[in-house]
């Protein structure tokens, strides 16, 4: 055996020529081992006894178009995207390499196959584990982000959005409401049933609060049995008829071990109106509209009233603050 037949049959890639027309004509050990093809089986069939049948004709046209201008490159545009067909039938995933050979007015093309099944299942591994991470971490920023019980928003996240959404309001000159929502006596369902009961009737309301916010409010349990939702592009005239609806969802709530009630304060926002200067708007709304649920609780609770009804709500020396 000569030197260079020596080296064809040690190399550790398999190796594979093919003629012109796309026919097998030599084969080495490796390739027998890695294709469990004897080389007899191979030599005289064409190349395509390699190529799963879904890449055929695909297959057929970048070969014939190779050896139009045949040059050493690399089949492919990643090592892990290309398979080769197995005689069981099994595909093995393989980076390929093309080089011509030529002999007289001959062309042959020597393909070198090398087995990247490990580095393509270490790939899809990595690449499994990444999304399972990514999974994990938007979970982690729901969770951080939503109160447990309820799913609605928390304080913390609540305060964020009303903030940018604030602002955002401010730019476009629309105007904007808060509604603070109490349910009334809820002591009583604690100290009767249980805290199990009361855990479960929070969230009954915390849905009930859902299916009434419209696609752009903004819902969150402000603390114990203290919910606020701000409204968006919403007036004095329509948070009084939000807030309606938020009453009566809460009070139609059935399935509970006592019916719920809720009293509803509410504060509404013009940009450009006057507010105290050295003011932080969102707490100053949070306040107005805390006196508002009180000034509700004293008027015999289950209704609503609006920060605007009550004498006082604004001092006699205003500023204008650029939110």
């Amino acid at each position: 055996m000569d030197l260079y037949q020596n080296i064809f049959e040690q190399t550790p890639d398999a190796l594979v020529v093919v003629d012109r027309a796309g026919i097998m004509t030599h084969a080495n050990a490796r390739a027998e081992f890695m294709l469990g093809y004897t080389r007899a089986e191979m030599i005289g069939q064409p190349i395509e006894m390699l190529i799963p049948e879904r890449y055929l004709p695909q297959h057929a046209e970048n070969r014939i178009r190779y050896t139009a201008q045949p040059q050493v490159r690399r089949m492919g545009m990643l090592p892990t995207e290309l398979v080769a067909r197995c005689r069981d039938g099994s595909e093995l995933a393989v980076d390929i390499m093309l080089s011509p050979l030529h002999a007289g007015k001959d062309l042959y093309i020597l393909c070198a196959v090398r087995d990247v099944s490990s580095q393509r299942a270490a790939r899809e591994e990595l690449q499994r584990r990444t999304e399972e991470l990514e999974q994990l971490h938007q979970q982690l920023k729901v969770l951080a982000s939503r109160d447990s019980l309820t799913g609605l928003f928390n304080r913390r996240t609540f305060r964020e959005q009303a903030e940018w959404l604030l602002r955002n309001a401010a730019r476009r000159g629309e105007p904007v409401s808060l509604l603070m929502i109490d349910l009334d006596f809820f002591k009583r369902v604690n100290d009767q049933f249980g805290h199990v009961a009361g855990d479960r009737a929070l969230a009954s309301v915390a849905s009930a609060m859902m299916q009434t916010c419209r696609q752009n409010d903004l819902a969150c349990r402000y603390g114990g049995e203290e919910f606020a939702v701000l409204l968006p592009d919403t007036d004095e005239a329509g948070s009084l008829v939000v807030a309606e609806n938020f009453r009566q969802a809460i009070q139609s709530i059935a399935g509970l071990p006592i019916a719920l009630t809720a009293s509803i304060g509410i504060v509404s926002y013009q940009p450009g109106q006057f507010i105290a200067a050295d003011s932080d708007l969102f707490v100053d709304l949070i306040n107005q509209a805390d006196r508002a649920l009180y000034a509700a609780k004293s008027q015999g609770r289950n209704c609503i009233c609006h920060a605007s009804s009550l004498a006082g709500t604004a001092g006699s020396t205003r500023q204008q603050v650029t939110v």
